[in-house]
C-alpha cells in the first residue's frame, strides 16, 4: 500500500457566498492548466463532480474536542452514487499541524488513525462510541452541531507536471451552518508526490500556492488552515462554544470577517 502522505493547502472566500463565478473561473483555469500539462480528457476532467454532504458534529458538553482543535464527524452523502453512505472523522490540529505530525498526534495521545478505525467498525457514533478507546478521552461525547454542503472534486491528475504529483485533486464547499443563516466557501487542493521523488511539506505547499496563485488573485482567497467545525462553530455564534476556540483559529477567523479587536 502507498503510504505517502497526501499534502494539502487550503483557502477561504471572505465574505462571499456566491458560488458561481469562483466555479466557471475554476473551470477555465483548470481547463487551460491540464491542456498545458497534455492530461487525457481535459475537458471532462475540468468538469466537477457534484455531491450533497450532510454532517453531524460530535462534542462534549464542554465543547473539549473544539478547544483541542479537533473534529469528530460523521458525513453522508460521500462516494460515487453513495456506495458508502456515510463515513466517521476525526482530524486534530490545524491543517499545517496536521501535516507537519504526518497525521500522527503527539505522544501519549491516541492517533486519528486508530480512533477513525475504530469508528469505523462500530458504525453507529452515537450507541458504540463509549465501547471504544476514543472514550477515555471523551467519555460523554454527543452532536452538538449539524452542517450541509454543495461538493464540488475535480479529479486533474497529473496536472501540476508528471514528474511532480501521481494525483492532484481539487474541491469547492459551499458549506451551511444549520439552523443559522450562514454559509461560507472554501477552496482546498490536495497532491499525492510520486514515491520517486520525495516532496516535503513545505515543498509541496509551496507547489500548490504557485500553481493557485492565479486563482487566488483573481478571486481574492485568503489561505485558512481552520477545520469546518471550528469555522462552523464560529458562525453558529454560540458564546459558550466560540469561547471554546484555541486562540490562533479565533484570530484567524477574526482577521477572515473583519472582526479584529
Amino acid at each position: 500500500m502507498d503510504m505517502t502522505p497526501e499534502i494539502e493547502i487550503k483557502y477561504s472566500f471572505p465574505q462571499t457566498k456566491d458560488i458561481d463565478k469562483p466555479l466557471l473561473y475554476l473551470q477555465e483555469f483548470f481547463y487551460k492548466k491540464l491542456l498545458e500539462q497534455g492530461v487525457d480528457k481535459a475537458g471532462k476532467r475540468s468538469d466537477p463532480m457534484l455531491r450533497a454532504r450532510f454532517y453531524t458534529y460530535y462534542d462534549t458538553p464542554n465543547y473539549d474536542i473544539l478547544f483541542s482543535n479537533a473534529t469528530l464527524r460523521q458525513i453522508f452523502g460521500i462516494g460515487n452514487n453513495f456506495a458508502k453512505p456515510f463515513r466517521i472523522q476525526y482530524k486534530e490540529g490545524t491543517m499545517d499541524e496536521r501535516e507537519e505530525s504526518g497525521g500522527i498526534n503527539v505522544q501519549n495521545r491516541l492517533t486519528p488513525d486508530v480512533i477513525v478505525q475504530k469508528l469505523n467498525e462500530l458504525g453507529d457514533v452515537d450507541t458504540s462510541l463509549s465501547k471504544t478507546d476514543f472514550a477515555q478521552r471523551y467519555p460523554d461525547v454527543t452532536d452538538v452541531l449539524y452542517a450541509h454542503s454543495v461538493h464540488l472534486k475535480w479529479n486533474l491528475k497529473s496536472v501540476l507536471g508528471p514528474d511532480v504529483a501521481k494525483r492532484t485533486e481539487a474541491k469547492l464547499d459551499l458549506f451551511y451552518v444549520n439552523d443559522t443563516p450562514h454559509s461560507f466557501l472554501e477552496l482546498e487542493i490536495e497532491m499525492k508526490p510520486r514515491l520517486e521523488r520525495p516532496i516535503s511539506n513545505a515543498e509541496g505547499r509551496s507547489i500548490l500556492a504557485d500553481f493557485l496563485d492565479p486563482v487566488v488573485t483573481e478571486l481574492g482567497l485568503v489561505e485558512c488552515g481552520v477545520q469546518k467545525y471550528t469555522h462552523s462553530a464560529y458562525l453558529k455564534g454560540l458564546p459558550e462554544m466560540v469561547a471554546r476556540i484555541p486562540g490562533k483559529a479565533k484570530r484567524d477567523l477574526d482577521a477572515l470577517y473583519g472582526n479584529q479587536p
